[in-house]
């Protein structure tokens, strides 16, 4: 079956009392035409002064309307975005998208209702193929430059911007005197999409071993005049 606004408004309401006790919030509902991803969670971070996630807002659940399924399979879909969406609405802290708290409530929702839902959707469009967000493709689009600010006082921040703004952000960022070095790296961890894309030297502080722990299978650059390396 193809995806409906009615289907999806139905399934998503029934799934909400049924497995999260209803307290997911209200969520846009909107059919997409995309070959790049079946289900998406879309929603908006909210940051307090200091950078720090303290919330989310503006839920959309995207479905996209090229890829036939079985009714059973599209409502592990819809369930698989639903956790998503538990997990932000709730602001846990998860070690990456897919990560062990995602992971637990996938299983226990699984095991407890007999579902199959997985990490990655497998459907089969009407005019070829196409995968979820998270594929080696969808990554190489949500590709971050991180440059990481050490402070005087000994404690770190972060710019996430695109390439094109590296060079005007890190001479804006060397005109700080209470920043003692910058580091830069190119990273595909959607950790870093929850940042703002900076066209100017803003930073946020980030704790040290949350950042090291997603700069682990980063790219480290180095700029060197007017080019990036």
């Amino acid at each position: 079956m193809i995806a409906t606004l009615e289907f999806i408004r139905l399934s998503f309401g029934k799934f909400n009392d049924l497995m999260f006790d209803g307290v997911l919030p209200p969520v846009r509902i909107v059919l997409s035409k995309a070959r790049t991803f079946v289900g998406k969670m879309e929603y908006k971070v909210i940051r307090d002064r200091y950078g720090n996630v303290i919330g989310h807002s503006d839920y959309i659940l995207k479905i996209s309307t090229l890829f036939n399924f079985r009714q059973e399979e599209l409502e592990d879909i819809i369930i698989h975005e639903m956790i998503h969406c538990y997990i932000a609405f709730r602001n846990i802290k998860d070690s990456s998208v897919h990560g062990k708290a995602f992971k637990h409530m996938m299983d226990a929702i699984n095991a407890e209702f007999g579902r199959n839902i997985s990490i990655r959707h497998n459907g089969n469009t009407l005019s070829g193929s196409a995968s979820e967000q998270d594929s080696p493709s969808a990554r190489i689009a949500t590709r971050r430059m991180v440059c990481v600010s050490e402070f005087i006082d000994g404690k770190k921040g972060i710019t996430v911007c695109t390439p094109a703004k590296t060079i005007a952000i890190n001479f804006g960022l060397r005109q700080y005197s209470n920043i003692l070095k910058l580091s830069w790296f190119a990273s595909n961890d959607p950790f870093f999409e929850s940042y703002p894309l900076s066209r100017k030297p803003r930073v946020y502080r980030i704790n040290e071993e949350e950042l090291a722990q997603h700069l682990s299978t980063a790219q480290p650059l180095s700029i060197k005049g007017f080019k990036l390396f």
